[in-house]
């Protein structure tokens, strides 16, 4: 969630507390009030999907986190070696042992990992005289599976992030409108100076926290040098 947005929360949950607040004669204002309440409960909807979404790829992780690296590295890789010494009596092993490449996507390495598995079966107990452990294969195949739902976990959540902040970002653009609307009627209420005060607070939006953009930056750079070139025009001596 970037952090405009969270700032343009914050203004709208102040701004929902203060109008739950503020006593309305006004058919228009109380309206307003409860599409700006309508706004604060689909925000913190999306808010909801968009901490869930962040979560699911941690529950999918199962009894311990996989990395196609480390499934490479580890694994893949010293059983293809061993699994070479077999490959002049049966030859239909090399296409199986062979190890992607480290860019290869994290399905083709899962895949490659479970046809190891398979191809490698038969021959076990030539991996245990190796001493390789009993359950090195078992063990490939549920890292390999493991990785899979990973990756598929993180591709879902990587979608729903996307869509819920997107739509949080047009509710929060909409609910800027309301708040703008709901502000001119207000300002015409005759018991608007009651709640002035409360009200200004409320809808105003806290200025970014932390070091300037580059692009803020860049900009604050120009007008530096805008305002040293009009200072030499005006004093040519």
């Amino acid at each position: 969630m970037r952090e405009r947005n969270q700032r343009q929360i914050r203004t709208l949950n102040n701004v929902a507390r203060a109008v739950r607040d503020i006593p309305l004669a006004d058919a228009r204002a109380r309206h307003l009030r409860e599409e700006v309440l309508e706004h604060q409960r689909r925000v913190e909807e999306l808010e909801g999907q968009n901490h869930a979404a962040k979560l699911e790829p941690q529950y999918k992780r199962g009894y311990r986190r996989v990395t196609k690296d480390a499934l490479r590295e580890d694994q893949m890789k010293p059983l293809s070696q061993r699994g070479r010494k077999l490959t002049r009596e049966h030859p239909e092993l090399i296409a199986p042992l062979k190890v992607p490449h480290k860019h290869a996507t994290t399905a083709e390495i899962a895949e490659a990992a479970d046809r190891m598995a398979e191809a490698l079966t038969p021959h076990l107990k030539f991996l245990i005289a190796a001493k390789y452990p009993r359950n090195c294969l078992d063990v490939l195949r549920r890292d390999a599976r493991e990785l899979l739902a990973q990756a598929e976990a993180a591709e879902k959540a990587r979608s729903l992030l996307s869509r819920s902040n997107r739509e949080l970002t047009e509710e929060l653009a909409l609910a800027r409108i309301t708040i703008n609307e709901l502000d001119l009627v207000l300002r015409k209420l005759k018991n608007f100076p009651d709640f002035e005060a409360v009200w200004n607070h409320a809808r105003r939006v806290r200025a970014r926290q932390g070091r300037p953009t580059k692009r803020r930056m860049a900009a604050r750079q120009r007008a530096a040098e805008r305002r040293r070139a009009q200072d030499g025009a005006a004093d040519p001596g």
